[in-house]
């Protein structure tokens, strides 16, 4: 890999050569609310003071008390006449507090436009303003500073790698990108000759759980870590064999030698010659990609393999549905023209479900 990271939150530098210093955007929390006492003492007293009407001495005065105003909404049931008052957090409300003035009682949100169903500190977005964050790290300085290697390692323990810990990563990684190679003359050969590249990937992917049956073991944190590596190093593997295949082109098998983009690039790519050497711009185009597409909260994929991983089924499985939830014609990955869908499933595309960041 070219360069080594450097872990940390405040300016520690990482990625190629070590030359740039991302930083953790800090988002400012709300102001304080009205009435709110600030700067006390440690008594929880104000430090101001008023001197007695004849009186040398000064005393402390017990300051007056405020009711702190705190986001909420009320909800009143007019069959009854009952209410509720529902804090708001992080811009949402809980759908159990909800359900206890109102028990029995749905909310109709078909595109999920205005649920959220999970608590995230993994990814920030804001579209209309341009704002992509991993673990706070802004899109920008981690595309320019670091490597797709890196950020996944990041996305996954929430700090950047050390140096140490970038070289056993890369090298966990790289040792497992070979895949059986039944699976190659077996299984990926037996499609039909203009079998479309997302039907064979997600296939394989599924059909990773046959070989490694030891991934079902879900809450052993080894086997987890296990089928993390595999799955990372794997999928370029298999999404390359799936494209060469669907366009009469032979198996590339993976060259070690090469970083994680380049080697991508080379099973995609290479004809006859004995060694495949990409043009670096285009290595780092391909790395920028990665980083791009490592996650994007809950979207449409995501949902997917949340509601199949929530059976307790293998990550392999999980991963398939997922991928699965690409090969739709309104997902990123389009087939043809974006008037297939509807504008309900049109709206679902851009945000099936809500995401806290």
């Amino acid at each position: 890999m070219d360069g080594t990271a450097r872990a940390g939150k405040q300016g520690r530098t990482h990625g190629r050569g070590g030359t740039g210093r991302a930083r953790r955007s800090k988002r400012a929390g709300p102001p304080a609310p009205s009435g709110t006492a600030i700067g006390c003492g440690d008594d929880g007293i104000s430090s101001s003071s008023t001197a007695r009407p004849g009186a040398d001495d000064v005393s402390l005065q017990k300051p007056k008390e405020v009711e702190v105003v705190v986001d909420s909404v009320t909800i009143t049931d007019n069959r009854n006449g009952q209410t509720i008052e529902i804090p708001i957090v992080d811009g949402g409300v809980s759908a159990e507090e909800w359900s206890k003035l109102l028990p029995g009682i749905w909310f109709y949100d078909p595109a999920f436009m205005a649920t959220a169903c999970a608590e995230s500190s993994i990814t920030f977005i804001d579209g209309d303003r341009g704002i992509l964050e991993y673990r706070g790290y802004p899109i920008q300085q981690l595309t320019e500073q670091s490597t797709y290697l890196e950020v996944a390692y990041l996305l996954l323990y929430g700090e950047l790698p050390t140096a140490e810990q970038l070289d056993g990563w890369v090298q966990e990684i790289t040792y497992h990108t070979f895949i059986h190679e039944s699976m190659r003359k077996r299984f990926l050969e037996g499609f039909h000759y203009d079998a479309h590249p997302m039907g064979i990937l997600v296939s394989a992917i599924a059909a990773l759980s046959t070989y490694y049956p030891d991934a079902k073991n879900i809450f052993d944190p080894d086997v987890r870590h296990k089928q993390i590596i595999r799955l990372i190093a794997k999928m370029p593997t298999l999404a390359a064999a799936a494209h060469r295949y669907s366009v009469g082109m032979p198996f590339v098998y993976p060259d070690n030698s090469h970083d994680f983009p380049s080697n991508f690039l080379s099973m995609v790519l290479k004809t006859p010659e004995s060694r495949f050497e990409a043009d670096p711009v285009l290595v780092k185009a391909m790395d920028a990609l990665f980083i791009l597409h490592a996650d994007h909260e809950q979207n449409c994929s995501t949902a997917a393999l949340r509601v199949v991983a929530s059976s307790q089924v293998d990550p392999y499985s999980a991963c398939a549905a997922a991928c699965a939830a690409l090969y739709g014609l309104c997902t990123a990955v389009r087939t043809r023209p974006s008037s297939a869908c509807s504008p309900r499933s049109a709206a679902s595309r851009t945000s099936l479900t809500s995401s806290a960041p």
